[in-house]
């Protein structure tokens, strides 16, 4: 049995995944893993590159997009390690990762750990989104403005860390290292989350049932973030219909519908007067939210 199930889910980032996968086995070592690649029925060569440059690899093609959470899903049922690694296709080790992550988890068994995550890097090898809080309902507003704020103002937001490590409400599912038999007890992604959301679903269980969140020194991973979405508009409604869905589960009816009108007057002065939006995108997203 490997110590480590490297998952990557892919959908058409046939040379980031090869990125990927290069950099997974220049810079693990002194760890038993396998790695599975699951191809949301990806158009861009994709499967027959892997195949040809990687036989090594446990390949999934499958014949419809499944999302991520879906996916997931999909290549834990192959995997047979005592933990998983989900690992995003635009990310790119730069050291050990893999083994630090297994070492830590290790020494952590008794301490009721669900989840493993690192400061991730971005190109310039600066810290980039990594983690971040459930929050209150007035704080998940309260951050949706901000973002909106930074699109219309754009600067460099300024994050301080605490001491490593330290414990979070979730990490992102960008390097995501999980023990299987937390995901055993508690159940895997939810799939009626296609994209976005789903990580902090899973982790908001696990938060449930009291296993610990972690951020850990030590891995360095650069993620090339959003680069498998290149539409826009596209990514922002999967990115609020996996939010919807969220808010829709772990809250009743009346705070949903109060956050849904108010992300809608939140959001529609951006549809309307933020560059960078054809008339058919801002049709598009108009029409998701009043939907």
């Amino acid at each position: 049995m490997p110590d480590v199930s490297v998952i990557i889910v892919n959908y058409n980032t046939r040379e980031l995944i090869l990125q990927c996968l290069q950099s997974v086995y220049d810079c693990t070592k002194d760890v038993h893993f396998e790695v599975i690649v699951v191809d949301n029925n990806s158009s861009d060569g994709s499967v027959e590159a892997v195949r040809l440059e990687y036989p090594q690899v446990k390949l999934i093609a499958n014949c419809e997009n499944q999302g991520f959470g879906k996916a997931n899903n999909t290549g834990a049922v192959t995997a047979g390690g005592k933990y998983l690694f989900l690992l995003n296709s635009d990310c790119i080790l730069l050291n050990n990762a893999v083994k630090i992550f297994f070492d830590n988890a290790e020494k952590l068994q008794g301490e009721r750990i669900g989840a493993l995550g690192s400061l991730l890097l971005d190109a310039e090898e600066g810290f980039c989104h990594s983690y971040g809080n459930f929050g209150t309902f007035g704080r998940m507003l309260k951050n949706h403005l901000m973002d909106y704020v930074y699109h219309v103002f754009p600067k460099k937001r300024v994050i301080v860390h605490p001491s490593l490590p330290f414990d979070v409400d979730y990490i992102v599912g960008a390097d995501l290292f999980l023990p299987r038999k937390v995901i055993d007890e508690i159940g895997f992604f939810d799939e009626q989350f296609f994209m976005y959301s789903e990580e902090n679903e899973l982790q908001y269980r696990m938060f449930l049932n009291n296993y610990r969140r972690v951020i850990i020194d030590g891995p360095r991973i650069i993620h090339l973030e959003g680069k498998s979405i290149q539409v826009k508009v596209n990514r922002e409604i999967m990115r609020y219909t996996s939010l919807f869905k969220y808010i829709r589960k772990y809250n009743n009816s009346f705070k949903y519908y109060v956050f849904r009108w108010a992300m809608f007057f939140l959001l529609l002065p951006k549809v309307l007067f933020v560059k960078g939006y054809s008339g058919e995108d801002r049709k598009r997203y108009f029409r998701f939210l009043l939907s």
